[in-house]
This record gives C-alpha cells, sequence and structure tokens, in this order.
C-alpha cells in the first residue's frame, strides 16, 4: 500500500516523535511510504531518510503562505497516487485536503494530538 504521511515539521515534539515511528513502521511493515513537510527540518528526519522514506518538503514560506504548499502537495500525489492520506496537527491535515481531491479514492486519516484537552473541550 503507497501512504503518504503529513505533518508541519519533524521537529522535536511529541506528534513528530509519534509520526515518525509510524512512518518507520509502516515501512518496515512492507508498505511504500513518503513524508510530506509543510516545512522540512527537524530531528526526525535523518532516521526516516536513513531508513529509505522520501521526507518531501512542501515549502511553506510563512504562516499566510497558503498556495505554495497547496500546489506542491497535488504535485506530489499525482506523482505518488497514494492510498491512504495519513495527517497529524490541524495546519497540515488542511494541506492533506487537497492531495486528497487528486486521490478521491484514497482513504484519508486525520489526527489531531491533544494532552491537555479533555473530550468537552473540543
Amino acid at each position: 500500500m503507497k501512504i503518504a504521511l503529513v505533518i508541519s515539521s519533524l521537529e522535536v515534539g511529541g506528534a513528530e516523535s509519534q509520526f515518525h515511528l509510524i512512518a518507520l513502521q509502516l515501512k518496515d511493515d512492507g508498505h511504500q511510504v513518503e513524508v510530506w513537510l509543510l516545512r522540512k527540518r527537524g530531528d526526525f528526519i535523518a532516521p526516516l531518510e536513513s531508513a529509505g522514506i522520501p521526507v518531501r518538503d512542501l515549502n511553506k514560506q510563512g504562516r499566510l503562505d497558503l498556495v505554495r504548499p497547496t500546489i506542491n502537495i497535488r504535485r506530489f500525489a499525482r506523482d505518488f497516487l497514494p492510498n491512504a492520506i495519513f495527517c497529524s496537527l490541524p495546519s497540515a491535515c488542511l494541506h492533506a485536503l487537497a492531495a486528497k481531491s487528486v486521490c478521491p479514492g484514497a482513504v484519508f486519516c486525520w489526527q489531531i494530538v491533544a494532552t491537555r484537552s479533555t473530550l468537552p473541550e473540543y
């Protein structure tokens, strides 16, 4: 199965740590995995690339830069044609919806991680 994983960056944090471990496990399980980052930075990039997982940069330049990453994610989706798109954190998930529009048959999974919020707070 081809799986695209989308997140803001891979800088050290809880969601980022989980995300890179998920990518490594999916690869070990025999899936074809690509990681797409809004900004290609963070300590978890090197282990993914060492494992042979492509890490692609959506090249988001700032908070208000919405067009460039949307164009890039649609291009990445057309090139890779994932069967599943898994995203984490709200900004990355909103951009990942653009990839879903290119691959309408792909399963879309949106993960929101919060450690200090209870269900009623959502």
